[in-house]
């Protein structure tokens, strides 16, 4: 083997690792993105849950709101 082969075959290992380590962090990259996309939804989903609770007893919207409570109340229990 001379050295202009063995140098070429170093490289093409050495892209390959690198293509190996590039896949497994930006499957991370993706578990971390999701997980950090449902925990804000799910802390959003709380606070609007939490706002309209306060709103239930000015019938601003004709009792819907006192629905959208009951609904949420029906979901967690």
């Amino acid at each position: 083997m001379t050295d202009e082969e063995l140098k070429k075959t170093l490289l093409d290992m050495a892209k390959s690792q690198k293509k190996a380590a590039s896949l497994w962090w930006n499957f991370l990259r993706g578990v971390f993105y999701g997980l950090g996309f449902f925990i804000g939804s799910a802390i959003l989903a709380a606070a609007i849950i939490y706002i309209l609770s306060k709103l239930e007893g000015w019938d601003i919207f004709g009792g819907s709101i006192e629905q959208i409570i009951n609904t949420a109340n029906n979901i967690n229990s």
